[in-house]
């Protein structure tokens, strides 16, 4: 009886790691994906007036960007790659195993567990910090060390991850330090 119990606790044991297996291998072709739309969207802020951080929190929130597309979420033809769209806004999309991408028409700012968020969407969420990752100072050399004081470093973080997933297991993260 005793090793029956034994048993019975490795199958659930093992069930559970094939369940958690299967879950990765699903998102792993995405991993790709989320990565272009992570850095569509740092590309866009590198190139933006630095003064538009003041929309983003401190807290993790929904990419403040609308996106431009139409009111009904069905997707329309349109050519491959289509120059027209832009991927660094907007904080909705859905995402195919084979690389394609279409843009939510979800209102700025919803939640991503909002029920207005369709099921399997992915959603980019951003976050803005004072100081550098991991509360670490400016480096030691002497470049940095003549802008203490002059500069302040805010680290600007941006992850994606799908609806009704853990976004720490599961979701792709980059960072951005900029000095203001």
């Amino acid at each position: 009886m005793i090793a029956l119990a034994i048993l019975a606790g490795a199958l659930i044991g093992t069930l559970a790691g094939f369940i958690d297996a299967g879950v990765q291998l699903k998102e792993a072709p995405m991993r790709n994906t989320k990565a272009i739309l992570l850095d569509a969207k740092m590309q866009r802020l590198l190139l933006t007036n630095k003064a538009d951080f003041s929309t983003y929190t401190s807290s993790w929130a929904p990419d403040p960007t609308q996106a431009t597309v139409n009111a009904i979420n069905i997707p329309t033809p349109r050519p491959v790659p289509d120059p027209s769209i832009d991927f660094s806004i907007g904080a909705f999309f859905t995402l195919l195993p084979n690389g394609e991408i279409t843009q939510l028409n979800v209102p700025a700012g919803t939640a991503c567990s909002s029920t207005a968020v369709p099921n399997g969407a992915y959603c980019r969420e951003v976050m803005l910090t004072a100081g550098m990752p991991n509360g670490a100072t400016l480096p030691a050399s002497p470049a940095w060390t003549a802008l203490t004081g002059l500069v302040t470093p805010q680290t600007l973080w941006v992850r994606i991850y799908r609806k009704g997933q853990d976004p720490v297991k599961y979701g792709n993260l980059q960072r951005q330090v900029f000095l203001q």
